[in-house]
């Protein structure tokens, strides 16, 4: 199982998950196999939109859940605190993945897409992309 992404994050909401204000992030599809896996520590780096365009920390993953629901319906099944936006949001939607943040880190120096790790990653993923590369893996064990 892949278990690192890059997952694009509106910056309101990447900055209340580094004040730890938010603690699960929705997605209406997730990568393969992280469901399953759920006791399974996955990273997501944080691509934060536009005005920031750029990669600003990571959050640490610990559990997934998944959630069904008659359409317009998914208040009455999601107990977890919600935006406005995120309320909106999931209007739409039957179903929603839940991602339980356990740890933040916002990066003393964020980066931009194309260097380092995200040098493979040449414009923004709509939703999110994997990371883990054999350069990712090399950067990993240098800072150890």
């Amino acid at each position: 199982m892949r278990n690192k992404i890059l997952m694009s994050i509106r910056p309101e909401f990447a900055e209340a998950i580094y004040r730890r204000e938010k603690l699960v992030e929705y997605r209406p599809r997730i990568p393969k196999g992280w469901l399953e896996n759920w006791e399974t520590e996955k990273t997501v780096y944080i691509y934060e939109t536009a005005p920031v365009s750029k990669v600003t920390g990571k959050i640490i993953v610990k559990t997934c859940a998944l959630f069904v629901f008659p359409k317009g319906k998914h208040s009455e099944i999601i107990t977890y605190p919600m935006s406005p936006a995120e309320d909106d949001y999931l209007k739409g939607h039957t179903s929603i993945y839940a991602l339980h943040i356990r740890n933040a880190q916002k990066f003393k120096f964020p980066m931009e897409l194309g260097q380092g790790i995200f040098s493979h990653i040449k414009k923004a993923p709509q939703s999110w992309v994997y990371v883990e590369t054999e350069e990712e893996k090399k950067w990993i064990t240098t800072i150890k």
